[in-house]
């Protein structure tokens, strides 16, 4: 008799048990059926409106960041067809609306991840692979006079010691005393080169980021006396971009 009664008892436990479960069920799904329905009504309103093709910069943005986040540099190549690719499937799938915009997006996602590699490409320069002191000439492109000396980017034209693959197109220079010359005019020196600096902690500022895409090769300071000399009629290195 007990053992009866024990077992009604459970069996009426469990059916109150899913009767509460499937209770609080329902009103889930139609909460999440009413969220569905409103974001399909918002998607409508904004296919509307045209307003999509706003996400294509986003999209284009995230392919730059996925760029500079990658491991080891990417093929050129591969990225270029892939934005063909899927620019070639976003026409054919025209007719489709949710996969012309999958495509659409994936393109635009390619397509900014290529303009980062291109960039990269164009800017490429030597960059100096260990510490060097050597004799430099060119043209001084930029000078920031400070309280004490000066700093100034030299567009090198020749290092001793450096063969022109070697030599960097750039390289920035500091110097104790004010200059008697400015930006423009063709200098000599000799001058301790460094490779640009990279990030000292994971995630800190990379600086040999920036001066590789401002074509900075090294950086350092003047030693000695800075002759300063007539434009050449033809630089050694004018055809250099």
């Amino acid at each position: 008799m007990g053992l009866r009664m024990a077992e009604t008892a459970g069996t009426a436990i469990a059916k109150g048990g899913l009767a509460g479960a499937g209770g609080f069920a329902a009103p889930l799904r139609a909460k999440i059926a009413r969220l569905l329905e409103h974001m399909a009504e918002a998607f409508e309103t904004e296919v509307a409106l045209r307003r999509p093709f706003l996400w294509l910069p986003v999209a284009a943005g995230a392919g730059v960041i996925a760029y500079f986040c990658a491991d080891r540099e990417p093929s050129l190549w591969l990225i270029a067809l892939a934005t063909l690719l899927f620019g070639g499937l976003a026409w054919l799938a025209r007719e489709w609306r949710i996969a012309f915009m999958v495509f659409c997006g994936l393109c635009a996602l390619f397509a900014g991840e290529l303009s980062a590699a291109w960039r990269t490409a164009r800017v490429a320069a030597p960059v100096l692979d260990r510490v060097r002191i050597a004799t430099v000439e060119g043209f001084i492109e930029q000078m920031d006079f400070r309280r004490a000396g000066a700093r100034f980017i030299l567009r090198v034209e020749s290092a001793a010691g450096l063969a022109p693959e070697e030599t960097p197109y750039r390289v920035r220079l500091s110097m104790r005393r004010t200059p008697p010359f400015e930006a423009g005019a063709y200098v000599r020196l000799k001058a301790r080169l460094l490779p640009p600096a990279r990030a000292s902690l994971p995630g800190g500022y990379d600086f040999a980021k920036d001066a590789w895409f401002a074509r900075l090769g090294a950086v350092g300071n003047a030693l000695g006396r800075i002759e300063s000399s007539p434009r050449p009629r033809r630089p050694a290195r004018s055809s250099r971009r």
